[in-house]
């Protein structure tokens, strides 16, 4: 979670076992993180996904029958809490990656990080400058 000067805040990761859709990574990372902003009394912020099927899921009609329908009811349950808007985001971003890194590479469920971690600044300030990055 970072504020409006790329500051960072805030932020998680964590491991999902026996997964081997990243849809749940992708909706979990977005329901963690609005969790993390309520709980820090947020309540006016931008939520992006680098995953338009998910961003569509969030912003169009309830499916009842999708096989992550809780998670997804859950996910519009805090949005209609907050003055929250939740868009799409095409670029790549390397503390989104870091991050998933991090929780991939651990047994923890899901870990919460107040302050900035070790390899985190220098990735926080490419993407503030919109440095281009290829990915592995």
């Amino acid at each position: 979670m970072l504020n409006n000067s790329n500051l960072f805040l805030a932020g998680f990761s964590g491991f999902l076992p026996k997964s081997n859709d990243i849809m749940p990574a992708k909706l979990s990372a977005v329901y963690h993180g609005l969790v993390m902003a309520k709980d820090l009394g947020y309540t006016k912020l931008a939520c992006y996904s680098d995953s338009l099927i998910c961003i569509n899921l969030l912003n169009g009609p309830v499916e009842r029958y999708h096989v992550y329908a809780i998670l997804i009811h859950n996910i519009k349950q805090l949005l209609l809490q907050s003055n929250i808007t939740v868009s799409n985001l095409s670029e790549t971003n390397q503390c989104v990656d870091f991050m998933a890194k991090l929780g991939v590479s651990s047994d923890d469920g899901l870990v919460l990080h107040d302050s900035s971690l070790v390899g985190l600044f220098d990735l926080l300030r490419s993407d503030a400058t919109d440095t281009f990055y290829l990915r592995e």
